[in-house]
């Protein structure tokens, strides 16, 4: 049996951007480390400016950058997304900030976050900084995980695809999960 897991490179930025138009195209971007190392100095430096007239704009922006179990560090989400949230409240968004959360807490926080974009309409940015995991069970569809602070190493998500998922389930968030609920609020 045969997992894929890209398990020793962090899922050094999750860009999911919505606003583009309002609640408009769904971006997703990945970057190897050293390009994302690049990401928060330049969201810090950049010269912003806002849309007129001013929109409600909201942003969930999460970094994981410690990891209990056999997970290699990723110090530079901490101190990235706290950069990457700065500059993000300068051009006016409201920004709900969580890092190295444990999966409940990024589950309601994000929910929040879905409910106020819903009721209140504007724009919509989701950043998330740390390490994913791909579970690629044979004759399945692959399924990517963000890796949270009580993930399992990945040591020991690599016996079969069924404890792999259940372990996941309760311990990451399936990516695959958070995309359907952003195409929603598109509407």
């Amino acid at each position: 049996m045969k997992l894929a897991a890209s398990s020793g490179t962090p899922f050094a930025s999750l860009l999911l951007s919505l606003s583009l138009l309002p609640l408009g195209i769904l971006l997703r971007a990945s970057a190897l480390r050293d390009e994302a190392q690049d990401i928060p100095a330049r969201a810090a430096q950049a010269e912003v400016t806002r849309p007129s007239p001013p929109e409600k704009d909201y942003a969930f922006v999460v970094g994981v950058g410690r990891y209990a179990e056999g997970w290699p560090t990723f110090p530079d989400a901490e101190s990235g997304v706290r950069e990457v949230g700065a500059a993000l409240r300068r051009l006016g968004f409201k920004v709900k900030l969580l890092v190295n959360p444990k999966r409940s807490e990024l589950l309601k926080g994000f929910q929040r976050f879905l409910d106020d974009v819903q009721s209140k309409g504007g724009r919509a940015v989701v950043y998330f900084a740390g390490h994913e995991f791909v579970l690629n069970p044979p004759n399945e569809t692959p399924r990517t995980y963000l890796v949270l602070p009580k993930t399992p190493s990945p040591h020991l998500l690599m016996g079969s695809p069924g404890d792999a998922k259940a372990r996941l389930d309760v311990s990451a968030v399936n990516y695959e999960e958070i995309v359907p609920a952003l195409e929603r609020i598109k509407g």
